[in-house]
């Protein structure tokens, strides 16, 4: 009897109040899943639509922020729920230091490591084309608003919700395979599968920091850490200018907005008639 109580109490440790609490009707969990496929899917089409990819890919990137903040909106959800809490950021950073450390230091100083030992040609390729950028400005928002935008879509918004009906950890795997494999890009398949299994490993644990803080700005202090310390990096074009995206951000997602300007104020505008 008691060793089933210490389960019990281990498992519920994963969950705050506010989620032991939480609805869990099962039409949340059919809507969470259609937010899922319309934010996966056009991904899975772009390859295939050259003339629309890049509106597929606006779609992708925009459609889950949307609904996240009209459903708080409609069903009058607090903040906390989304994992947005005004205090104790710095508390609970350091209540999880550890993973903390994991997360910016260890796991971004094997992949190097790996690289350099077993893949010299990726090194090279990965730093060979790691632009100048030139406009700081430009360039720190970006990864600040992009990385906000993965934590509160995987982190605030699937893993929460998914992990009202089948538990923290099944959720935090279940969303970090999806976080992996929409990080997926063109290249030799081991560099590729080394890539992403390290970003699946990075999500695990954001996850692990999210479920026990509950708190999307714990995961953004980590991700931007990780960012700068990853040399796995992208190169994209963003009003005139060449910019550098360390990698962990989501690269097919925002090929819309760091293409070329332009072309995005066009969808905008598109989007609006």
């Amino acid at each position: 009897m008691v060793r089933v109580q210490a389960k019990t109490d281990r498992r519920s440790s994963l969950a705050s109040p506010d989620q032991q609490a939480a609805p869990r009707q099962r039409w949340i969990l059919y809507e969470t899943t259609i937010v899922l496929l319309i934010t996966f899917v056009p991904l899975l089409l772009a390859p295939f639509l050259p003339s629309i990819a890049g509106l597929l890919e606006l779609i992708a990137l925009s459609f889950p922020i949307i609904y996240l903040f009209a459903e708080k909106l409609a069903r009058h959800r607090p903040w906390r729920e989304l994992g947005i809490k005004r205090h104790g950021f710095i508390a609970d950073l350091a209540a999880n230091w550890r993973l903390f450390l994991a997360v910016v230091i260890v796991l971004q100083l094997i992949p190097v490591t790996l690289y350099y030992l077993l893949l010299p040609d990726a090194l090279s390729h990965t730093s060979g084309r790691v632009p100048q950028f030139s406009n700081l400005g430009i360039l720190i928002p970006l990864i600040l608003v992009l990385t906000l935008r993965e934590e509160l879509v995987f982190r605030g918004l699937f893993q929460e919700r998914f992990s009202w009906f089948i538990g923290q950890l099944p959720a935090i795997v279940g969303v970090s395979v999806l976080f992996a494999l929409s990080h997926l890009s063109s290249g030799a398949p081991v560099i590729v599968g080394v890539d992403v299994g390290f970003v699946f490993l990075d999500s695990v644990v954001y996850g692990l920091i999210f479920s026990r803080s509950r708190n999307v700005f714990c995961g953004l202090g980590c991700a931007c850490g990780g960012r700068y310390h990853r040399p796995r990096v992208a190169a994209h074009r963003l009003t005139g200018y060449r910019v550098m995206l360390i990698s962990g951000s989501d690269e097919n997602l925002v090929r819309a907005l760091t293409l070329n300007a332009s072309q995005l104020f066009g969808k905008l505008t598109f989007l609006s008639t």
